[in-house]
């Protein structure tokens, strides 16, 4: 995986593992920091790792499992030649140093590391500006599934909106229920 950032900014990436046989207990962790020039470090705790939208089998129908990206990544099953996408945000400091950043994802298979992937982060010795002008997306939180549709998961989903420039969101109204 090779991204690039600016300074402060959030950056995300996906991916997909399509394996060739059966899978148990997928799951996905940075191998560490991401190392720098200089010896200088982006920290492990800056990168959120998660899974999107992820469907199960039932004979030859798929059905969701998932409608969002889910925030907290637990292990999941795949199928042999299914392809799962997984995602991967980093938070670039502010006081990051410029220039080339070098790390691992460690695919973990029952708990053991089974592959890693490279990941190269370029950041950029600028700062994006602040816009003046309103940016949102298409957000219906009743697609939300239910167990994270608390007001705490809400909270979570609007923050991490607001971090990567949305500066408006549209409240839709579930025949008088809110999320």
């Amino acid at each position: 995986i090779r991204i690039f950032a600016s300074l402060g900014e959030f950056e995300p990436a996906t991916f997909l593992i399509r394996p060739q046989k059966d899978l148990k207990k997928v799951s996905i962790a940075l191998a560490g920091s991401l190392k720098g020039p200089g010896g200088a470090e982006i920290p492990a705790a800056n990168a959120r790792l998660g899974i999107v939208n992820g469907w199960t089998k039932y004979g030859n129908y798929y059905q969701p499992i998932r409608t969002a990206i889910a925030p907290i990544l637990k292990p999941v099953d795949i199928d042999k030649d299914y392809s799962e996408q997984f995602w991967v945000t980093l938070k670039v400091p502010h006081d990051a140093k410029p220039g080339l950043f070098q790390g691992r994802i460690n695919i973990l298979v029952g708990g053991s590391v089974a592959r890693q992937l490279a990941m190269e982060v370029e950041v950029l010795p600028i700062t994006l500006l602040q816009s003046d002008a309103a940016f949102g997306m298409y957000f219906d939180q009743g697609r939300v599934p239910s167990q994270w549709a608390t007001a705490d998961y809400m909270e979570k989903y609007y923050r991490d909106m607001a971090e990567h420039g949305m500066t408006s969101v549209t409240f839709y109204n579930m025949h008088g229920k809110m999320a």
